[in-house]
């Protein structure tokens, strides 16, 4: 798949700095209803709280834990130019504390069905830039591979089972041999096997069955392509 120059990065992503106001409110400003919604409490030591529209509703997860999705009654839903906030919860809005937000734009939410892999996944892909959200379920049993929806390999993966406690599992392409990291962890990169010591494809990526989850997990991936005036990914 042909990509093109990005000239204007914020249509794709964008950060947005607010204040709690240990209420409800609405954060807007994003420019673009995003599909993935991370937040961080500048001020307090409070946990990373990650939202997207393919989960949908308050699901929480956290990128310093290794904890299964949860719901959050602090998050209210993904809005048009934001997200709303219905509690005054200190990981999201306490009175007077700063917060920071990083916005993705993958497909407006609106996912596909993507059968390239061994199992079926459910994708929505922002090719432009570069970027999708894939969710699935792993097998009982053996070895899979899932589609990404980029049309190009991509430079990173980010990995997370969301109804068991797992660690969030990187990849990167210029890892070589050393073939993952986690997120949540200080580790450094090493030969774990967990996207199967194979480097993705233009259609999928590699996991291997009992590396990365037990059998019939559902997970959620992040997949990320270096596109020109708009990301990099390097060593």
């Amino acid at each position: 798949m042909a990509y093109t120059t990005i000239n204007d990065p914020t249509q794709h992503f964008n950060t947005v700095l607010y204040t709690g106001n240990g209420s409800s409110q609405t954060i807007t400003g994003v420019g673009f209803q995003p599909d993935w919604v991370w937040i961080k409490s500048r001020s307090l030591v409070k946990d990373h709280s990650l939202h997207d529209s393919s989960r949908g509703g308050d699901l929480q997860l956290k990128t310093n834990t290794n904890e299964a999705e949860s719901s959050n009654g602090n998050f209210g839903s993904i809005q048009s130019d934001g997200f709303s906030l219905i509690l005054g919860g200190g990981a999201y809005n306490q009175s007077g504390a700063t917060y920071t937000s990083w916005n993705w734009l993958a497909n407006g939410g609106t996912t596909s069905s993507n059968t390239d892999g061994s199992i079926t996944s459910t994708v929505q892909a922002n090719t432009t830039a570069g970027f999708s959200i894939v969710t699935g379920t792993s097998p009982s049993s053996g070895n899979w591979t899932a589609g990404h929806g980029l049309g190009s390999a991509p430079d990173v993966i980010i990995l997370k089972g969301r109804s068991a406690a797992t660690n969030w599992h990187v990849y990167h392409k210029d890892t070589g041999e050393l073939g993952a990291t986690f997120l949540n962890l200080d580790n450094a990169f090493f030969d774990a096997e967990y996207f199967g010591d194979t480097a993705p494809t233009s259609t999928v990526f590699y996991q291997n069955m009992g590396s990365a989850m037990d059998g019939d997990t559902t997970f959620i991936a992040f997949c990320f392509k270096s596109i020109e005036g708009y990301s990099k990914f390097g060593s």
